[in-house]
């Protein structure tokens, strides 16, 4: 998991998981791209920069997303 640091994905549908407020969960629409700022092997989650300031996490097997490629 560590080759996803570094790399863009973007959400495919609403979150399904999270630790933080409904607020932030609204603030990250479909379509949301951001940058893998780490990768945990142990509980299937990505931290993920995303590109309007957001910081919420990817669960990489509840969440739909995709690595976006050439960008």
């Amino acid at each position: 998991m560590e080759s996803y640091i570094g790399r863009r994905v973007r959400l495919m549908s609403p979150m399904v998981n999270s630790n933080s407020s409904w607020k932030s969960l609204e603030d990250l629409p479909i379509g949301m791209e951001g940058v893998v700022s780490f990768a945990q092997d142990t509980n299937d989650v990505m931290m993920v920069d995303w590109d309007n300031g957001s910081k919420l996490n990817l669960f990489i097997h509840e969440d739909k997303w995709e690595f976006v490629e050439g960008k």
